[in-house]
């Protein structure tokens, strides 16, 4: 029986999986052990791991310590067992927001996937085309905090950047099904609004609030569409608005509440994968 704990304890562990912060420029001016503390109780079950980097020096060289680091992160990312590449949840805070996106870009290019992202006060431009291609390297959601009280996003990030308005300091100028946004309603003013706590405290709520994660066996190569086409499709069975639908040729698909392809294959495999969805929504 000892043994059979030990072996459950294990597997929990391992299917928990860890989640990497990546801090801003100057630690986003507050203390990292304090964003780790709050980390762990948004994620309590998850090893909470800060991919420390010199973010402490003069903002040119900063960001040129960013796009290395960025590109160490991503090689040691991409190494990851599917595994754990796959239960790996990425937050960025700032430029580290930055960081984040650029290492999702990649990973997309190479068709990998991780569980999930967070960015907070993301120090990148609110129309970067690398959300996109961000949100086809994770299986669940993006969430992004952002706070128009940001001093930080709004004075200094347009002396750097000359493109639109920061994603952390307006939000997203897109929308996907999958891609969550919250406002940081921060109470202090000036710098200060730009500490990573403000946006982690925030992120705590929003993930109270995000719908469930339902995983969804596979079968074929799944190419996400969005919304799915319908032509020569019927529904098969309806279930809390998960779809299993079957084509003509006799192929089947699943389609999610939002009308996006999750899986798709032979009848019998998406059959299966579909009564796996039904025991995850009950």
């Amino acid at each position: 029986m000892r043994i059979l704990i030990i072996f459950l304890m294990f597997l929990t562990l391992r299917a928990a999986g860890e989640v990497w912060f990546v801090p801003g420029w100057r630690t986003g001016f507050d203390d990292r052990a304090g964003c780790v503390r709050i980390l762990q109780t948004i994620y309590p079950d998850r090893k909470i791991k800060v991919c420390n980097w010199d973010s402490k020096q003069p903002w040119r060289a900063t960001r040129t310590n960013a796009e290395e680091y960025a590109a160490l992160l991503f090689a040691q990312t991409a190494a990851l067992p599917d595994e754990k590449l796959k239960q790996l949840i990425l937050v960025g805070h700032s430029i580290g927001g930055d960081m984040v996106l650029d290492i999702l870009s990649k990973l997309s290019v190479h068709g990998k996937k991780i569980h999930s992202a967070s960015l907070l006060g993301a120090a990148v431009p609110c129309d970067d085309p690398r959300i996109g291609n961000a949100l086809k390297a994770v299986r669940f959601e993006i969430t992004n905090i952002y706070n128009p009280h940001d001093w930080v996003l709004k004075y200094l990030y347009p002396l750097d950047a000359d493109a639109m308005a920061p994603l952390g300091y307006s939000g997203w100028a897109g929308s996907h099904p999958r891609f969550f946004e919250m406002e940081c309603e921060a109470k202090s003013t000036g710098f200060f609004n730009h500490f990573a706590y403000l946006y982690l405290y925030k992120l705590r709520e929003l993930m109270h609030t995000l719908p469930r994660r339902i995983e969804v066996l596979q079968d074929a190569a799944n190419k996400e569409q969005l919304p799915a086409d319908g032509i020569f499709w019927q529904d098969v069975e309806v279930f809390q608005m998960w779809k299993l639908q079957q084509h003509y040729d006799g192929r089947a698909r699943i389609l999610d509440p939002a009308g996006v392809r999750r899986a798709n294959g032979t009848f019998s495999s998406m059959r299966h994968a579909f009564d796996e969805v039904k025991k995850q929504l009950r």
